[in-house]
């Protein structure tokens, strides 16, 4: 018949071709859980590495906030910050729209004196 070994059909012993496949299976699912093993604690590391930076931060910005005088005087502060900012970007917008229609009509004067005094041909 065939070339494999004989089974044993009594519920109470294996044969060899099961005992290795059992033994197998162990074998690798063993390696299996000394990998996840090692990877969870990589994972859980560079998470507690990750939280633990957050946290350095967060104090460092909540002893900034105390240092200048609390969260009510740090609003304020961002308020007049964000009216200056607003202020600049208005006015430099102002600016450069007045400097585009000086340099526009600047350009328009100098080309109607030259077509007026045959200059440009």
């Amino acid at each position: 018949m065939d070339n494999q070994p004989e089974r044993s059909t009594s519920s109470g012993s294996l044969s060899q071709v099961d005992h290795d496949t059992l033994i197998e299976l162990k074998t690798s699912f063993a390696g299996f859980l000394d990998r996840y093993v090692v990877d969870m604690k990589d994972l859980k590391d560079g998470v507690k590495t990750r939280v633990d930076d957050h946290e350095m931060r967060v104090k460092k910005i909540e002893n900034e906030i105390l240092a200048i005088g609390g969260t009510e005087v740090a609003w304020k502060r961002f308020l007049i910050i964000e009216k200056w900012v607003n202020d600049f970007q208005l006015k430099w917008k102002t600016i450069v729209g007045v400097a585009v229609t000086l340099g526009s009509l600047v350009t328009f004067i100098l080309g109607l004196i030259a077509k007026l005094t045959g200059l440009l041909k």
